[in-house]
């Protein structure tokens, strides 16, 4: 298990570190000649001065990436289950700090010598003009109808009736169909909620425009929303018949929406080219309004309306607009989100890593003819008239959850192996040997942190059912 765990964490820091580097390594050399978010012309990247700050950031970004590609070894060390998951995310959020350490100190050496030089980047305004003539209600009623949304809700629904009829995945099912309607709905509202833009001194060009986007990003979260359904209702088929059909449904889904998405975008960019070509276009200096933060590149602008703005990276990625309240509410929700599943990764795994250290996750004792199981994790009480027999073993054989709770320290539910069937689990998968109970209706496995422990307790269970 601890091999298995490692393994897959080992992937998962290689696919971050990757991510990170590509993030961090492309501020330096953008399409739109702006290192760093320093409004910069062709000529003045040109500058020899400009050309050692920004090599002396490769050169010590490859440096840092390359100490962080090697400790990513780290995941591989068999200490423990949850050790690999700790490590993940302590360099992931070393990847995150340091670099943005070096991308802020280039950064502000970068404007001190756009300063010093004097350089100004001509046509540009000091502030944005926002144009208020603007009809918010019309530009909302170029998204596309609501009705389109059925589509992915017959979907999340298809998903929700299979999670009602299946046995083994039923949970899980639920809580992502659930959890993507309301990510739809969210994004729905998202979109309602943008703020208008103002790119020209003309309304009606900007009236367009403004329109172009929503129904552009409307229809790219529709058929986003569609390929979420999809995935999930082709995966509940999948698990329910075995039909190898429904994983090319899914990836036949995936393929189209991103293609789509992709000259959607593409076509909206050229419209928006076309109409502002004629058009006197806003500028401004935006020099003062990017930074680098303990988590990488923040954008606070006041004057700007955008709730997200698009960073200098040359593709779709976006930075929120931290001087807007939208933008602040977004931050916190994407905290908020982090630490839930923080939270959550912390009471599956860490928690009942440390019970497990202290000798408290499991367990048993008989009181009173009832043998009671417990934990800070789960409790269960079993009548010892109703066990016909036991035994103890320390190999259970080939098993899987199918409705419950299970890491690498503990398992608590419902489950199926070859050897027993279906039984109900209570059990310190560590600390073995596991007592069998066979009772009337139920089969149980259950076992003791104390090893002596459970071998008291068959004792007892079975020299009280041989008297019987």
């Amino acid at each position: 298990m601890e091999i298995l765990v490692s393994v897959i964490f080992c992937l998962l820091y290689l696919l971050l570190w990757g991510c990170f580097y590509w993030t961090f390594i492309q501020e330096a050399r953008t399409a739109y000649g702006h290192p760093l978010m320093v409004r910069l012309t062709k000529e003045q990247m040109e500058d020899p001065d400009v050309k050692e700050l920004l090599e002396l950031y490769r050169k010590k970004l490859k440096r840092y990436f390359l100490i962080f590609l090697l400790s990513g070894a780290g995941v591989l060390i068999p200490v423990d289950v949850l050790f690999p998951v700790i490590w993940t995310f302590l360099m992931a959020a070393a990847e995150l700090v340091f670099p943005s350490k070096i991308a802020e100190k280039t950064r502000n050496d970068l404007v001190k010598l756009k300063a010093e030089k004097g350089w100004k980047i001509s046509g540009t305004l000091e502030k944005r003009k926002i144009d208020l003539k603007l009809d918010r209600r019309k530009i909302n009623r170029s998204m596309i109808s609501l009705y389109w949304y059925l589509i992915p809700t017959a979907f999340f629904a298809g998903t929700v009736l299979y999670a009602f009829q299946s046995r083994e995945n039923r949970t899980i099912f639920l809580l992502l169909a659930v959890l993507g309607f309301v990510l739809m709905a969210a994004g729905i509202l998202f979109i309602i909620w943008l703020p208008n833009k103002t790119w020209c001194e003309n309304t009606q060009a900007n009236q367009k425009l403004n329109g172009w986007k929503k129904y552009t990003a409307s229809l790219c979260w529709l058929e986003l929303s569609i390929t979420d359904g999809a995935i999930y209702f082709a995966t509940a088929l999948f698990l329910e018949k075995d039909q190898l059909i429904s994983l090319f449904l899914e990836i036949f889904f995936v393929i189209v929406s991103l293609l789509c998405v992709v000259i959607q975008l593409k076509e909206y960019q050229s419209a928006k080219d076309q109409l502002l070509a004629q058009e006197k276009v806003y500028a401004y200096d935006e020099d003062d309004y990017w930074s680098f933060g303990i988590w990488g590149l923040r954008y606070y602008n006041p004057y700007d309306p955008q709730v997200l703005k698009e960073n200098n990276s040359g593709g779709l990625n976006q930075t929120v607009n931290m001087a807007q309240a939208s933008g602040k509410w977004m931050a916190a929700g994407t905290i908020l989100f982090l630490a839930v599943i923080s939270l959550f990764v912390a009471w599956q795994f860490a928690y009942p890593a440390w019970l497990d250290r202290q000798g408290k996750l499991a367990d048993m004792e008989i009181q009173a003819d009832t043998l009671k199981v417990e934990s800070p994790l789960y409790k269960a009480e079993i009548p010892v008239e109703e066990i016909m027999r036991a035994e103890l073993s320390y190999d259970l054989g080939e098993g899987s959850k199918t409705n419950g709770s299970a890491t690498g320290h503990y398992g608590a539910g419902k489950f199926r192996y070859d050897r027993y069937g279906d039984v109900t689990v209570y059990a310190a998968w560590k600390h073995k040997p596991y007592l069998i109970l066979f009772a009337k209706d139920e089969v149980y496995i259950i076992n003791d942190d104390d090893p002596e422990v459970t071998l008291g307790i068959y004792e007892k269970v079975s020299r009280g059912k041989e008297a019987d």
